[in-house]
């Protein structure tokens, strides 16, 4: 790989920018952790993991990360506050405030799918096709995960960490 092809090129030649990144991370991995069943540094989910508690979970912190985003891009955050915004609604505002850009459409498709997981567990006792649906929002990370998990909740855990690192970085100023 040649020097230009280095993704982190930015960051080597930047040091005070690297440090930032490197506190983000730390402050989406303290987060993770204290709301998703995870052991160790290296996010080793049980494989027993509760797939409700997953994706409930999962689904806030991906919430607060859309949140923080709001937060940081728009002029004036506080005019929302108080409004109870759906979920959809808040996605929707984010993409428009960011674009392709910053997220491939992939995964912004993968948080619409959550949200769907999501409220299939929330509001039906038993609903169908819950299986089909978490494969496909996992599925949709096979280029990018690289994971060898193999149950789904260890799977699932590990996507919703990429999105929670991807979303973390949206807006954030090098």
């Amino acid at each position: 790989m040649s020097e230009d092809d280095n993704p982190f090129r930015n960051l080597a030649l930047n040091p005070a920018a690297w440090t930032r990144r490197v506190g983000r991370i730390m402050q989406v991995l303290e987060r993770i952790s204290k709301h998703l069943p995870v052991d160790d540094w290296l996010f080793d989910p049980p494989v027993d993991t509760d797939i409700t508690l997953v994706v409930l979970k999962g689904h806030l912190l991906i919430e607060t990360e859309l949140i923080d985003i709001c937060c940081r891009l728009l002029k004036n955050p506080d005019a929302l506050e108080g409004e109870r915004l759906r979920f959809s609604l808040r996605l929707r505002l984010v993409q428009a405030l960011v674009g392709s850009e910053e997220l491939p459409d992939e995964l912004w498709q993968a948080i619409e799918d959550l949200n769907g997981i999501r409220n299939k567990l929330a509001h039906r006792l038993e609903p169908n096709d819950l299986d089909t649906a978490i494969q496909r929002f996992v599925k949709r990370f096979d280029m990018l995960e690289g994971f060898t998990r193999t149950s789904i909740s260890q799977r699932l855990i590990s996507c919703i960490i990429i999105l929670c690192q991807v979303l973390s970085d949206i807006g954030q100023i090098e």
